[in-house]
């Protein structure tokens, strides 16, 4: 009996251990970049950021990132140029790939903001 108990206890642990590798590895994969929203292209779904440290990064926005603005969750329609966005993101074949953008500065009203075909 204590020896069943003690195969369980192991097989618990080898589990619990493998739970926490796997989940660590996904949490590598995400990655966060902010900066100032400089182009949009409508046809290829991606936004270009630019920041202190990187002049040009480029990234996907497909259907399933989550997009939110002043604590509301928008599309990729309301996204514009001239806004500061935090971008959650995923490396995925060479493409960087949102999971979420948080977008903390509102689009202007003027025409400057709007996205390009």
């Amino acid at each position: 009996m204590n020896k069943a108990v003690s195969v369980i206890i192991m097989i618990l642990l080898v589990f619990s251990f493998t739970g926490v590798t796997f989940s660590s590895e996904q949490e590598k994969k995400m990655q966060v970049f902010a900066g100032l929203i400089t182009a949009i292209d409508t046809k290829e779904h991606t936004i270009t950021l630019q920041n202190d440290k990187t002049p040009e990064f480029t990234c996907i926005v497909n259907d399933k990132a989550v997009i939110r603005m002043n604590n509301e969750k928008k599309s990729f329609a309301d996204i514009r140029t001239g806004n500061i966005a935090v971008a959650v993101y995923e490396e995925m074949n060479g493409k960087n790939v949102v999971k979420s953008i948080t977008v903390v500065s509102p689009a202007t009203s003027s025409s400057e903001g709007q996205p390009k075909p």
